[in-house]
């Protein structure tokens, strides 16, 4: 009978391990069937970091194309400043020789007629807005100080 024991411990001993083995395997069962939503999840999460790499990559590449576009129009705008100075000086240059000129011509003959006057002041303010600052003030105020002549009489002011 001791024999019999023994088998029939052993046949209990295969039953639990078989029922072990069956709880293991629903275990695994179960577990994968977790796992599948977590991969479903984790390919459209890397789908959705692929979409997005791309996008960053398109917009960087966008960003670099703008700061190229932008990198020429300050370089072209740095030029016209330069043509802009040059022209400035030019006419600087230009006032400050018609302001010479008008004004010893005013001197020289002791009066000025009102639209002198107003020429030579006009001509002033823009020779100033553009950086003129010489002798030419000290015509100027000399030509305003001049007496008036309008309709071939002098003024006195």
């Amino acid at each position: 009978m001791s024999e019999v024991n023994k088998l029939t411990f052993s046949i209990s001993d295969i039953m639990a391990l078989l029922a072990v083995i069956a709880a293991l395997y629903a275990f695994i069962k179960m577990i994968k069937e977790i796992k599948k939503p977590m991969q479903d999840r984790n390919a459209k999460i890397d789908e959705l970091l692929k979409n997005h790499e791309e996008k960053i990559n398109n917009d960087f590449e966008k960003l670099n194309a703008i700061s190229e576009v932008l990198t020429n129009i300050s370089k072209k705008l740095d030029n016209t400043d330069q043509k802009i100075d040059r022209m400035s000086e030019c006419f600087r240059d230009f006032a400050r020789q018609i302001l010479l000129n008008e004004c010893s011509k005013c001197i020289e003959q002791k009066f000025a007629t009102l639209e002198q006057k107003e020429t030579i002041d006009r001509l002033y303010k823009s020779y100033s807005a553009l950086g003129g600052n010489s002798f030419i003030t000290t015509h100027v105020k000399q030509v305003i100080e001049l007496p008036s002549k309008l309709d071939k009489q002098v003024l006195n002011e």
